[in-house]
Parts: C-alpha cells; sequence; structure tokens
C-alpha cells in the first residue's frame, strides 16, 4: 500500500463501466489514477472529478488523458485518505 494511504475500495464495484462518482462520496476522497501505458500516477481529490465531469459521470467514462504519454488508458481506484502534501 502506498505511503498516506490507510485504505483502498476497488471502484468497479462488480459494473463494467465502474462506480459513478457520487457513490464514491461515501468511502472515498480522492482518486488514484495510473496509466497503464507509462505508468505515470496522480492521486485526484474525488470532489474535483465531480466537478469537472459531473456527479453521474462513471470512473471508467472520465475523459482524462496521461500528461506524460498520451494514453487514454488508466486505471482507478478511490481512496479514503489523501496522501501527505509534497
Amino acid at each position: 500500500m502506498a505511503p498516506g494511504l490507510a485504505s483502498r475500495y476497488p471502484v468497479s464495484m462488480g459494473r463494467q463501466r465502474g462506480a459513478e462518482l457520487r457513490h464514491l462520496r461515501q468511502h472515498a476522497v480522492a482518486v488514484d489514477i495510473t496509466c497503464r501505458a507509462c505508468g505515470h500516477g496522480k492521486t485526484i481529490p474525488l470532489e474535483d472529478l465531480i466537478a469537472a465531469h459531473g456527479e453521474t459521470t462513471h470512473l471508467r467514462e472520465l475523459r482524462i488523458y496521461c500528461s506524460q504519454c498520451g494514453s487514454r488508458e488508466y486505471r482507478a481506484v478511490s481512496t479514503a485518505e489523501m496522501p501527505p502534501a509534497d
């Protein structure tokens, strides 16, 4: 488990499109996004994702891309804590 993350919840919740962002509010405060192509990753506050994409957007439907390689293939995992500030 990454430092600063107390627990993680898989976002798929048994559905192909993943959980809606509004449903993650019960368990998460952020989402760890990792590029499947190059491994670059970032933790994004859940409220920022909701503001940008809407609360009914499913995690698998986020229109995001890797700032390192440009890939749109990613893995998303919700987190119960924000990591410490750098």
